[in-house]
Parts: structure tokens; C-alpha cells; sequence
């Protein structure tokens, strides 16, 4: 079947069918240590093609989760702890459950059927495995001490968490939030809540921002523009 495709890959073509202008042939599959049902790829064929090695990036992940809505528990947990979007168990008997970009969508379409994190735990552990799950679990009770999103973008109240891990949920609760609801008060609140994060977190917050689609209403909020002006320097790179 591979040598059916040594023309295709080099020539553009199979017998008489020539591929159209514009269309580009890409093969996508598993390396022998990602344990997923490879095979040898022939030298002839691999020699005419280019190859590239394709990681996990959050950044990249949060551009599609963002967008889609994925629970902000799952994208806040995975700010805090990033080395966890990807994690490929070492040990054969451990490829069960493992972390992966999928499986963290798992855990966002389980969590809605149990209503507490805690009666979802055997499923959580299912998915991205009993480690990881049992982080998130103790990371999603600490959400409760977070200060309520819509109290934050409502104006009602300006309390700042202390610590890293409630700063990350935060962020992610005050994103999704404004995903739902972005008045132009909601937005100067949200602006004037994360002006008084450490300028790292202010960063992190508004590239999420952006991936949730939010580039076109913080470009129209005046106190966005002179954060802009006073921060260029640590948003080159970013998004």
C-alpha cells in the first residue's frame, strides 16, 4: 500500500490522474515509541517526502480550547501545571489513562454529568490518569476561594488572589466569563482587575483574551491601548 504512494508523493500523480494545482499531499502518523500501531516507513518513500515532528504546545492547544469553550477549571489547571497537557507514561502498564491533549477534552465533556469534581474523580482518572487527576480534583476545591468571576466584571468587588495557582484560575474564570458576556463595563473591569496582577500574569490574561476572541473589543478599550503603549516590550512573541 506505501509503494502505491511513491508516484502520488513525487510525481503529483497515480497513472492518468494528475492532482489538481493548489493541492498539497501531507502524511500524518505515529512514531515506533508513541506505541500507536506504526510501521517501518519504507526508505524510497521517505525520501520523498519532508519531515517534521510535531509537539504539544498549551499556547497552541489554548487557541482551539479557548474558542470552543472548553471549562475553564481544565484550561486554568493547565496553566498552572503545563507539563501536564502531554505526559506519555514511561511504563507499559500505565498506557491506560494518560494525559493528552484529547483526554483533557474528555475531562471537560465528563465534568458537566456529575456536577462536583469530587463524584467525577474514578471518571477524571479514567481519562488523563490517577496522578493528574488527583491534582486537578484538589486544584478545582481551591477554585472555590477564588473571588466570583461576574462579582469581578460587574465591578462589585476588587479583591486579588495571593497565590499563583488562584491568580491562573482566576484568569481562566474571568476569560470564560467575558466569553459570555463582553459589555464594554465588563471589559474597563476586567482591564482594571488584571492591571493590578504582577505584569506576567496581565500578559498571560490577555493573550487568553485574544484566543477567546476577544482582540477586537480589548482593541477598542482606551486603557488597553496605553497598556499597549507602556508594554511593548514583553509582548513581543506573544500573541
Amino acid at each position: 500500500m506505501q509503494a502505491a504512494a511513491y508516484q502520488l508523493i513525487l510525481d503529483r500523480r497515480v497513472g492518468e490522474y494528475l492532482l489538481p494545482e493548489g493541492w498539497r499531499q501531507v502524511a500524518a502518523g505515529n512514531r515506533a515509541q508513541d506505541k500507536g500501531v506504526s510501521n517501518q516507513m519504507p526508505a524510497a518513500l521517505a525520501n520523498r517526502m519532508i519531515h517534521f515532528e510535531v509537539t504539544c504546545s498549551l499556547e497552541d492547544w489554548k487557541r482551539w480550547a479557548l474558542p470552543n469553550r472548553i471549562d475553564h477549571r481544565v484550561i486554568s489547571f493547565l496553566n498552572f501545571r503545563p507539563e501536564l497537557l502531554y505526559r506519555f507514561p514511561n511504563q507499559a502498564a500505565e498506557i491506560k489513562a494518560f494525559p493528552s491533549p484529547r483526554s483533557w477534552e474528555f475531562v471537560h465533556k465528563i465534568l458537566p454529568s456529575y456536577g462536583q469534581v469530587d463524584r467525577a474523580f474514578p471518571a477524571i482518572c479514567g481519562a488523563v490518569g490517577e496522578g493528574p487527576a488527583t491534582e486537578f480534583t484538589a486544584f478545582c476545591r481551591m477554585l472555590e476561594q477564588i473571588p466570583d468571576a461576574d462579582e469581578i466584571l460587574d465591578g462589585r468587588t476588587t479583591t486579588v488572589p495571593d497565590s499563583p495557582d488562584m491568580i491562573y484560575a482566576c484568569i481562566a474564570a474571568l476569560v470564560s466569563s467575558l466569553s459570555n458576556n463582553k459589555t464594554t463595563a465588563r471589559l474597563s473591569n476586567f482591564f482594571a482587575f488584571i492591571s493590578m496582577l504582577m505584569v506576567e500574569y496581565q500578559v498571560l490574561a490577555i493573550n487568553d483574551a485574544v484566543k477567546a476572541n476577544l482582540r477586537t473589543e480589548l482593541v477598542m478599550l482606551p486603557e488597553f491601548r496605553d497598556w499597549l503603549t507602556r508594554n511593548t516590550d514583553v509582548l513581543v512573541g506573544a500573541d
